[in-house]
């Protein structure tokens, strides 16, 4: 599998979890009592997926 097909795989990849993340969180808000610890992970892990989206779309560039 050639570099590029490998890195927009895993781009792909870490949007689908970025989106599951952000369906987690609308879930979690909707409930009458929210855990504001899990909702704080899942942001974590969203910004830390989207850094390593943008740094991985660079590379495609290059």
């Amino acid at each position: 599998m050639g570099k590029n097909k490998q890195l927009r795989k895993r781009i792909a990849g870490l949007l689908r979890n970025v989106r599951r993340h952000e369906e987690k969180i609308e879930a979690e808000l909707r409930k009458p009592v929210p855990d504001s610890s899990y909702i704080r992970k899942w942001e974590r892990e969203i910004d830390t997926a989207l850094k390593t989206v943008r740094e991985l779309e660079e590379k495609l560039e290059k």
